[in-house]
């Protein structure tokens, strides 16, 4: 003979369907329950049963009934669709508590009555007994309550302890509570295998999932994911570990936050293991000391206390409060508050040092900085602005940009070029290997390919060609050219014009035709006074280009006056005027005689 001990088992499992309109109670209820033999085993069998439906407990008729002759058993629990067969009609539901009967084959119906309300019902799911009851809380039909102190659980899940009243258990062939402790409120959402066996444990749902130790460990699903202390939290993902206080990971593959407050946001492998540490998410990355930060990337690794990877790749912070903001291969190794921007295989090895980006560059002393570029080096509060193999390694040295300069003296600069060198302090180099030595203090070069010793100086050379130098003019046409119309005429305590012989070729002495020519010239120039426009400075005297002789014109420039060659055509015109005042004195000395 079959017995049905316990019908009703699980939390929404009997409820009703298919409502016609919102005032309709439906046609068709769906039913589970559970059955067994007399002697308590559950069965695995096809049954009919007969489902009644009464006004009380009194004995008064059936007002329907339903007979369903094929009914799957399996371990004990089976699903009816009561009114599938013979529809429950409107009237049956008039807003007063109805009871269910079943009867199991020719078995005698069972008693006492089921009552039945139109919502879902929750049932204890490991005992056969009839512990379960329900009422209605207030008029409106909307509250139920068990009639004691019961968990609540799907069939086939473990409870363990005193306390499994306090638990929840709603998945497949899951676990609340640990064996032998009496921990409360543990819940399991849902999902498969998965287990909540600490004090105020939680898996919302997913597979093969653990929330366990003390106080309230979580995760939300996925699948194989671990939280394992106080307040531990797996969002979701699979693989994925928080095995220390208040450590959470939010998703992702195979990561593990095994500190106090650590964090790991999402991604794969990754690994936030200091207190406080926290990873936002890529592959393989590692944050192992204090509130270290990563990003996110791959195989980035924070170490030091504050240090901080943003993304990129093989990235290194492993200074207190270093930083690398992203890149490949670059490392913030200095003892304080290095950085490195991104790049390539940069470095910033000592405190305080700077790296912006580029590639393979080295910030290698204290406060020393590389903006970018390539190969680039400075030493201790040196800069490098950015170019290619550039060191500067005086105190204080700069290199702006260029390619194989080289800053060595103190508070040395070079802005640019090539292949320069500054080894004096205070010094500054600019062009195409201009080379100051360690004796060059406070000089100042400019050029191409030359070497210079003298300290305190100005040089401007060019071993290649002659260099030009203007002042107030953009267009300088010899060696120095000054704009006349300059507020301030040039002064100097000396000029020299270079005239040796050694410096020139084709030399021959004027003729005395050509001597007597440059007298004529001259007396021929007007001499004026006047003032340069746009200035009120006192009147001034000399020649106008125009009116000059062609010899003395500046080359390249009618409107310029060449003083050498001015001077040169006085100095013709006197020795002129000179053989002319002998012939005079020679024809006086004559007529002094002939007077005689």
């Amino acid at each position: 003979m079959r017995k049905l001990f316990s019908v009703s088992v699980f939390l929404g499992l009997l409820f009703l369907l298919y409502p016609q309109t919102p005032a309709e109670v439906p046609q068709m209820i769906n039913y589970q329950g559970k059955l067994t033999t007399a002697e308590g085993g559950c069965l695995n069998d096809t049954v009919q049963m007969i489902f009644s439906i009464y006004p009380d407990t009194l004995g008064s008729p059936a007002v329907w009934a339903d007979t369903q002759a094929q009914v799957v058993v399996k371990d004990g629990v089976f699903n009816a669709l009561l009114g599938s067969v013979n529809p429950i009609p409107d009237s049956v539901f008039d807003g007063s508590t109805k009871y269910l009967g079943v009867q199991v084959e020719s078995d005698p119906e069972m008693r006492p009555l089921k009552p039945m309300v139109s919502v879902a019902y929750a049932y204890r799911a490991l005992s056969c007994d009839e512990d379960w009851t329900f009422r209605i809380t207030d008029t409106a039909d909307t509250t139920l309550i068990t009639g004691g102190q019961w968990g609540i659980a799907r069939y086939g899940n473990i409870l363990y302890g005193n306390a499994d009243f306090t638990h929840v258990n709603l998945g497949i062939a899951c676990t609340t509570g640990t064996s032998g402790q009496n921990y409360k409120y543990c819940t399991v959402g849902g999902g498969k295998y998965n287990t909540a066996s600490g004090e105020g444990s939680t898996v919302g749902g997913g597979e093969w999932n653990t929330a366990k130790g003390s106080f309230h460990p979580t995760v939300g699903g996925g699948m194989w994911n671990t939280a394992s202390a106080f307040g531990a939290t797996v969002g979701g993902g699979t693989g994925n570990t928080a095995s220390d206080g208040a450590a959470t990971v939010g998703g992702g593959d195979n990561n593990t936050a095994s500190a106090f407050g650590a964090t790991v946001g999402g991604g794969s492998g990754n690994t936030a293991s200091g207190d406080g540490a926290a990873v936002g998410g890529g592959m393989n990355n590692i944050a192992n000391s204090w509130i270290s930060t990563v990003g996110g990337g791959d195989s980035n690794t924070a170490s030091d206390e504050g240090s901080t990877v943003g993304g990129g790749r093989f990235n290194t912070a492993s200074g207190v409060e270093s930083t690398v903001g992203g890149g490949l291969a670059n490392t913030a190794s200095g003892e304080f508050y290095s950085t490195i921007g991104g790049g390539v295989d940069n470095t910033a090895g000592a405190s305080f040092s700077i790296v912006g980006g580029g590639e393979n560059n080295i910030a290698g002393a204290d406060y020393a900085t590389v903006g970018g570029g390539r190969s680039n080096g400075a030493g201790f509060l040196a800069t490098v602005g950015g170019g290619s193999d550039n060191t500067a390694t005086g105190g204080y040295a700069t290199i702006g940009g260029g390619n194989r300069n080289k800053a060595n003296g103190d508070y040395a600069t070079i802005p640019g070029g090539s292949a320069d060198t500054v080894a004096g302090d205070f010094s500054f180099a600019a062009g195409n290997k201009v080379r100051l030595t360690g004796a060059a203090d406070y000089t100042f070069a400019f050029g191409y390919n030359f070497t210079t010793s003298a300290p305190h100086a100005v040089v401007f050379y060019d071993a290649g060609t002659e260099m030009k130098l203007g002042i107030q003019t953009t267009s300088p046409t010899n060696i120095l050219t000054v704009q006349e119309n300059s507020a301030t005429d040039p002064i100097a305590d000396a000029w020299t014009t270079y005239s040796s012989k050694e410096y020139k070729r084709d030399i021959h002495e004027l003729t005395p035709e050509d001597y007597r020519d440059a007298l004529k010239k001259v007396v021929s120039v007007p001499v004026v006074k006047f003032h340069y426009k746009g200035e009120d400075t006192k009147e001034k005297i000399g020649v106008i280009a125009e009116d000059a002789p062609e010899e003395i014109l500046a080359e390249g420039d009618n409107k310029a006056i060449s003083l050498n060659e001015y001077i040169s055509l006085l100095h013709a015109a006197l020795k002129a005027q000179q053989e002319q005042i002998d012939a005079l004195k020679g024809e006086i000395d004559r007529m002094k005689l002939d007077a005689q």
